[in-house]
């Protein structure tokens, strides 16, 4: 029996544990840009291994479809958790100079009181990437798909028309033809 190389098994494992850890950090919200950094490599090798942990999943048997759209939702899961701490974090808004603004008010006593302004451009971009989150979401689980409904029975039309208006034999003619075709069911021309 051959003995194994300690060197290309340490290599081996080396590689491998950089494989898992793309993994983690992609499911963590990490763009491959991202983990290449985090990792030392580049971009298209982060895209190989991301590649290589699915076909191991596959291998093994694993719904990657299922478990993709599992760690999907974990990701919007915490970017909502995110924008959510971030309508409550809201900061003072600040000057060109650095300083708080603030704005003078009159309280129920007709007291002058002073209070910092808030930036609410914050409070609009969460909001905003509330939205795309729940997008998102809505999508990855096909809330959004088309669906088909079908009918049937039988559909009655009333009109409120008063045919003896019609005097054109042309016009009566075309009116018998359609409601006989109607009485037999055949598609009116």
């Amino acid at each position: 029996m051959a003995r194994k190389n300690p060197q290309n098994e340490a290599k081996h494992a080396e590689r491998e544990a950089r494989k898992l850890r793309a993994f983690e950090l992609r499911r963590d919200a990490f763009t491959e840009q991202q983990i290449a950094r985090e990792l030392g490599v580049d971009q298209s090798t982060v895209s190989r291994y991301l590649t290589e942990v699915l076909a191991d999943m596959r291998e093994r048997g694993v719904q990657t479809a299922e478990d993709w759209r599992a760690i999907e939702l974990e990701k919007l899961d915490r970017r909502e958790r995110a924008a959510m701490q971030a309508l409550t974090d809201i900061q003072p808004a600040f000057a060109s100079s650095g300083r708080i603004v603030e704005d003078t008010y009159l309280d129920k006593d007709k007291k002058p009181q002073t209070r910092k302004l808030r930036d609410y451009q914050t409070v609009l971009q969460a909001i905003g990437k509330l939205n795309d989150i729940s997008a998102r979401r809505a999508k990855l689980l096909g809330l959004d798909s088309p669906t088909r409904i079908e009918q049937s029975g039988e559909i009655k039309v009333e009109s409120s028309y008063d045919l003896s208006k019609i005097t054109d034999p042309d016009d009566v003619r075309k009116l018998m033809e359609l409601l006989a075709k109607a009485e037999t069911g055949e598609e009116a021309s």
